[in-house]
Parts: C-alpha cells; structure tokens; sequence
C-alpha cells in the first residue's frame, strides 16, 4: 500500500478549542506537524472521538504553521478536510498517489 491522499491545513491564529476533550494536548506550539495516516472514520464512536481529540490537538498544535495529514483513502481524506475547517484552518487536497492500488 500507499499513501492514497494527503491533506494539508494551514492555520492562521488560533483554533477552536476542543475544551476538556483535549486532556493533555499539545506540550507547546510547532510551525510544522506531519501526522500519518489518521483514522477520521474510526469504527466506533469512543474510536472515533479519540481520534477527533488527536486531530483537534493536532491542529491546536500548529496554531500559525502548515499541518500534513497522509490517508490511505479518499472519504478519511475528505472526513479529515472537514474536521480541519470546522477549526477554521485552510485545506487542500493537493495530490492523489497515482501508485496507490484501490480494489
């Protein structure tokens, strides 16, 4: 396998806050945070949140830089894109791996 799509997010000030969801968030603010293949679309609903707090720290993290997201499929890029834009960030889809083989 490949990586199917990144997802990039630019934040500009500060993002919303994901509140006491967030228990120990981020140590101190990056210019720069690549995070691997995030599971969005986690089966389960504890799954799922868990991830949106690791997403939502991700993003609180980088309160002024560029966030890269790498999925392996289309709908956990485009669930990703909307979790970054409900914190107000900038997203593109910028590239498809060509290489990635989908059944």
């Amino acid at each position: 396998g490949g990586v199917a799509a990144a997802a990039a997010a630019s934040v500009d000030g500060a993002t919303a806050g994901a509140g006491a969801a967030a228990e120990a968030g981020p140590p101190w603010p990056v210019a720069l945070s690549l995070a691997v293949h995030p599971r969005p679309l986690a089966l389960g609903p504890e799954a799922r949140s868990a991830w949106h707090r690791i997403i939502d720290n991700v993003l609180e993290g980088t309160p002024c830089g560029l966030c890269v997201f790498a999925t392996y499929f289309p709908g956990e890029a485009a669930a990703l894109l909307a979790l970054c834009r409900d914190h107000g960030a900038f997203c593109e889809l910028p590239f498809e791996n060509p290489f990635f083989l989908r059944p």
